[in-house]
């Protein structure tokens, strides 16, 4: 994943852990790549492979995804602004895969759902950057 993430334009830096296996990479963006006015900007891309869905996820939501990870891959600006898509449970959203955002730190998050055809973790990786730009080229 922290070598997939390295190879977009607009990545000025990668950290992941643990050390050698990066289930957690975050990465340093710079929002100008976007037009963006923030100073700052960084990605999170969090990955935990195979978990069981939680008690009570319907059948429904694991037949929208034929993921067996959880994830979330989260965008966010030094002006308070952050989004994401999200597969993993939340007491907020019905349904295991969504999308969040919200337009401030002290703002209320907006939860949309979300679907994802690739199955394999670079090509949601490569799916939701996609997704993320054309949200943040259309703010």
């Amino acid at each position: 994943m922290r070598e997939q993430l390295e190879r977009h334009p607009a990545v000025v830096a990668t950290r992941g852990s643990p050390d050698g296996h990066y289930a957690d990479v975050t990465v340093d963006i710079d929002p100008a790549y976007f037009g963006r006015d923030a100073t700052s900007a960084s990605l999170r891309v969090t990955w935990q492979p195979d978990p069981r869905f939680p008690p009570g996820t319907s059948l429904e939501d694991r037949q929208r995804t034929s993921l067996t990870s959880n994830f979330n891959i989260h965008y966010q600006e030094s002006s308070g602004f952050d989004c994401g898509v999200h597969l993993e449970p939340n007491p907020h959203v019905e349904g295991h895969l969504h999308y969040q955002e919200r337009m401030s730190s002290d703002a209320e998050y907006d939860y949309d759902e979300a679907s994802i055809e690739a199955t394999a973790p670079v090509g949601v990786l490569w799916e939701v950057r996609a997704v993320l730009a054309d949200r943040l080229h259309d703010e």
